[in-house]
């Protein structure tokens, strides 16, 4: 009797064990992360760089919508981030930020561009030079965004920190970043460099 308790065990562990596998949804060759939306729910988009596009996947993975981003040409989509309703508007819309850059070969720099709009192209915020920003929600509810623009024409770089008021708020969940170069302490820039290297430390996501 204790032999076949022992034996039951045993096996109701590795049943236990293997119906607890890690097992792999989906795979993008593009960045990508997971976005909470105040309407829509969870949310999952990529980057794709070579078209100048986000594409926002449902939970399952079929595609829920493509936006084109304007990308001037011989420049490069650098980053997406805060794709999200009701944070840069208050009209349901799905809006987003993103960022390109230009390489100057020949004095070899780095120019920045960031923009706010909406899926359709709106246009809600320019911002030339920006590379970094962060949105952050105070104590009474307020929502901010906080940006960094650099201008490596010159040494040293000067930055200016620019805080603007959003009309929405900040859901929990939106915050995640694509980030190429993975979940470092913090980031070097410009890369490659040729004068100088900053370094930026990330602001904690709550």
């Amino acid at each position: 009797m204790k032999l076949k308790a022992i034996v039951f065990l045993l096996f109701l562990g590795f049943s236990i064990g293997t119906n607890a596998q890690i097992s792999q949804d989906a795979s993008y060759s593009y960045s990508g992360t997971f976005t909470k939306l105040a309407l829509s729910g969870d949310k999952f988009f990529v980057m794709d760089v070579t078209n100048s596009q986000c594409r926002i996947y449902n939970t399952n993975h079929s595609l829920w919508k493509s936006i084109n981003l304007e990308v001037p040409g011989g420049q490069y989509l650098y980053d997406i981030q805060y794709v999200s309703e009701n944070l840069f508007t208050t009209d349901n819309s799905l809006c987003l930020i993103y960022t390109y850059y230009l390489y100057d070969e020949v004095n070899q720099y780095f120019t920045y561009t960031t923009k706010v709009i909406k899926e359709e192209g709106t246009l809600l915020l320019n911002l030339p030079g920006c590379q970094y920003y962060y949105a952050a929600e105070l104590q009474d509810g307020a929502a901010k965004l906080v940006t960094y623009s650099y201008d490596y024409s010159v040494f040293p770089s000067p930055l200016t920190t620019g805080v603007y008021s959003l009309p929405g708020s900040l859901i929990t969940g939106s915050k995640a970043p694509i980030d190429p170069v993975g979940n470092a302490a913090f980031k070097t820039f410009p890369n490659p460099a040729s004068r100088q290297v900053n370094l930026l430390f990330p602001e904690p996501i709550k």
